[in-house]
């Protein structure tokens, strides 16, 4: 988690192009944003829901930007997971 927001947080406050992250056409007449805050968290669950582990715990993972991110953030959560991954396995945290 620390290294996933580590990562999130360097996106804050940039404008960037998220064309890359598009899935499909673009259909909207930019594909620059500004994150206002790219966060990735620990969060507890309430007792009265749990995972199937019996953990009580989740990863929250919160981006505020100034355009709607169509699907695009299911493809960063997923990069932000695969590369915090890696990292660790190579001992880069």
């Amino acid at each position: 988690v620390f290294t996933m927001n580590k990562m999130a947080k360097q996106a804050e406050g940039l404008e960037l192009d998220y064309v890359g992250l598009s899935y499909g056409k673009v259909k909207t007449t930019t594909t620059l944003c500004t994150l206002s805050r790219a966060q990735v968290s620990l969060v507890k669950l309430n007792d009265d829901i749990q995972c199937r582990s019996g953990l009580n715990e989740a990863v929250c993972f919160e981006f505020v930007g100034d355009r709607f991110l169509r699907r695009m953030i299911r493809i960063m959560v997923s990069t932000l997971l695969s590369l915090a991954i890696q990292c660790v396995m190579k001992g880069y945290e």
